[in-house]
């Protein structure tokens, strides 16, 4: 899977491995020149960009950024990535919130 230059202003809810752009990144994919103004809610590896980058399968996500809100109920929430496995990849990407809960 490759994503690259894309663009997100949607509200997006899930349960687990929830992000803007994409749910999850592995298995060789990359997200690449992409960005995020919206929302992102879930219980679990929550993200801006992705909800989760699998390092064991080399996602990567680059030259990317966020900057909306992103919420989760139980665990691992972040602005770019809600969580990432050994090996996960982030280059060159940013989150411009602080707010992250």
């Amino acid at each position: 899977m490759i994503i690259e230059n894309s663009y997100s202003a949607a509200t997006v809810t899930g349960e687990f491995n929830v992000g803007s752009v994409t749910g999850w990144v592995g298995g060789g994919g990359t997200i690449g020149n992409s960005y995020s103004t919206g929302a992102v809610t879930g219980n679990g590896s929550v993200g801006g960009v992705a909800g989760k980058i699998e390092g064991s399968t080399n996602g990567t996500i680059e030259n990317s950024h966020f900057a909306g809100e992103v919420s989760s109920d139980l665990s691992q929430a972040g602005g770019v990535a809600g969580s990432i496995t050994q090996g996960g990849v982030v280059r060159n990407s940013y989150s411009k919130r602080q707010d992250i809960v």
